[in-house]
Formats: structure tokens, sequence, C-alpha cells
């Protein structure tokens, strides 16, 4: 049950990061490496995986799993953003890389939360 709880919670998460608190800036910057935007936009995803999963963990296992998504996210976003530069909405080829994008975001989730029912296993 606490799996399905965490992976609920992270899936929200990322509605809110991608959709509702995404800002322009984040939007531009995400497809260059190093720019402040996509480092606060992944940096927003580890932040709130972090609050999600200090309900359930301890600091380590939190900050630990917090980072992966970090990191994940932000790569998964700057080949996304790169693969479709030149690609419009009207483009089959945008949409492909767009599901990807959520796909593996979604992987991440799965990998996430599973990892955490293991370590409440192991732990409790």
């Amino acid at each position: 049950m606490t799996t399905w709880l965490i992976l609920s919670l992270l899936f929200v998460k990322h509605f809110l990061a991608d959709f509702v608190w995404q800002t322009n800036k984040m939007l531009k910057d995400k497809g260059h490496l190093g720019r402040l935007g996509g480092l606060q936009h992944a940096g927003l995803h580890g932040v709130l995986t972090y609050v999600i999963l200090m309900h359930f963990l301890g600091i380590q296992a939190c900050v630990m799993l917090a980072m992966v998504d970090c990191v994940l996210h932000y790569s998964i976003d700057l080949v996304k953003v790169r693969a479709s530069v030149r690609l419009t909405p009207q483009d089959n080829a945008f949409w492909i890389w767009f599901g990807l994008d959520q796909l593996a975001h979604a992987l991440t989730y799965l990998v996430i939360a599973f990892t955490t029912a293991i370590l409440l296993s192991v732990y409790i």
C-alpha cells in the first residue's frame, strides 16, 4: 500500500513541478547545459521528492533518492529538449520525444517507489 501511495505522490509531484510550477525561465533554460532555469527545475523535482520521502525514510535515503530524481530529471529533460529543438507540435516526432520524456520520468518514479519499498522492508 505504501508503494502505491509514494508512486501516486510522485506522479502528482511531477504534474505540479512540470506543468503548474514550471516558470518560463525553467522552460527556456532546460535544454542548455548548466543554465540556471534548468537547474532550478530539476532542483524543484529533487526537493519535492525529498519532501514526499521524508515521511517514509531516514534523511540519508531521502537525500540519495532525491538526488537521483534531480540528476535523472535534468538529464532526461536535456536530451528531450535537444532532440526536439526544431520540432513543433505539428510534427509527429515532437510527440514521440514528449512521450519518451514522460515515460522516462515515470520509470524513474517506479524505481524510486520500489527502492523505497525495499528500504522500508529491510529497516522496519
